[in-house]
C-alpha cells in the first residue's frame, strides 16, 4: 500500500476496512458491477497516466500512482451530520413554547436549539455558543431549584 500516513491496520483487524488482490473480489464484496468498477478504474489510471482529468478540468499531481492490488473497499453511507433549527429559547436559555412564552422549567443549550448560525452552519463555530447558554441555562434553572432541607 502507497504510505499516506493513514493508519488502517486497526480497521483492518476489526474488518472495517477490507484489503481484496482483484477488482472481481472487490466488486463481488461490495456488490458492485465488475465491468462498471473495470471501466472507472481504468479510466481514473488514464487520467494519471495523463495527468489530467479531462471531466473535470483537475490536473493530476505527479505523484498519483495508477491504482492496481491490493485494493482497499470500506462501506460507505450518508447519514444525518447536523440538522438546522431545534429548541427556541430566550437570552436565558429558556425553551419558548406557545407566544414564545418560557416553559416553566424547560432549559435548553447548544445545538439542541435554533442556534446561532442562521442559514448555513459553520462547523465548530458553536462551541463558544455552547458553552455560553449552557452556563447560563445552568445558573438559570439552578436558581430555580429548591433544595430539600
Amino acid at each position: 500500500m502507497q504510505n499516506t500516513g493513514i493508519e488502517i491496520e486497526p480497521d483492518l483487524d476489526r474488518g472495517v476496512v477490507k484489503k481484496l488482490e482483484t477488482l472481481s473480489s472487490l466488486a463481488s464484496t461490495y456488490q458492485i458491477p465488475l465491468e462498471k468498477l473495470n471501466q472507472t478504474i481504468s479510466r481514473y489510471n488514464s487520467f494519471v497516466e495523463q495527468h489530467q482529468d479531462p471531466e473535470f478540468g483537475k490536473f493530476i499531481r505527479d505523484y498519483a500512482k495508477p491504482l492496481s492490488s491490493p485494493f482497499y473497499g470500506v462501506r460507505l453511507w450518508p447519514k444525518v451530520h447536523y440538522t438546522m433549527g431545534g429548541l427556541k429559547i430566550d437570552v436565558r436559555g429558556r425553551v419558548l413554547g406557545k407566544g414564545d412564552r418560557p416553559i416553566i422549567g424547560l432549559y435548553a443549550a447548544g445545538e439542541v436549539t435554533g442556534g446561532i448560525h442562521g442559514a448555513c452552519r459553520l462547523g465548530g463555530c458553536a462551541i463558544t455558543e455552547c458553552l455560553v447558554f449552557g452556563r447560563i441555562a445552568g445558573r438559570e434553572a439552578a436558581s430555580h431549584t429548591q433544595v430539600p432541607s
